[in-house]
Formats: C-alpha cells, structure tokens, sequence
C-alpha cells in the first residue's frame, strides 16, 4: 500500500527468513577438498541426515555458510574411523 499523497509505502514488507545454505565437502584423509554438493535442507538436522547419507568410504564435511558443522567418517577414511557414517561434531 502507498500513501496516494507521497507515493511512499505505508508498511514496509517484512523480509523472509533468509535460509542457511548448507553444503557437503567430500574431503580426502589429507584434508583436500575433493568436490562439494549444495544441499537443499530447512533446518540443521535434516541438513545432518542428508550429508551422512553421502558418505561412503571417505569424509564428509558438512557447512553451514562459513562454518563447519559436522565431519562424517567412513569406514575407509583413515585410522580412528570406528563405524560408518561416524560424525565428529563441531558445534551442537
């Protein structure tokens, strides 16, 4: 709506919640970054399930924006890696 006298909106539009853009690094046992796969999620823990579904024998870096979040280890990613699909979280 615009004032008729001002051409000058009565209310401004309320911005949308701008989303978090989640993504998941395939990460090679000496930290290079092998390739990266935006993922389309609503909220933190979907975004988890979907990067731990990506792992198959190697890592898994999830990000949200500039931050990581959660490092998921396959079986064959390196010593330590106890269990498929094994996350080291970062921030809870």
């Amino acid at each position: 709506m615009y004032q008729a006298s001002t051409g000058i909106p009565t209310s401004a539009p309320v911005p949308a919640a701008t989303p978090v853009p989640y993504r998941a690094f395939f990460v090679a046992p000496n930290g290079r970054v092998l390739g990266m796969v935006p993922l389309e999620a609503s909220c933190e823990a979907e975004a988890r399930v979907m990067a731990s579904e990506l792992v198959a024998d190697g890592i898994v870096e999830l990000w949200a924006g500039l931050q990581v979040v959660a490092r998921f280890e396959g079986m064959a990613a390196g010593v330590g890696a106890e269990t498929s699909k094994t996350p080291v979280v970062y921030r809870s």
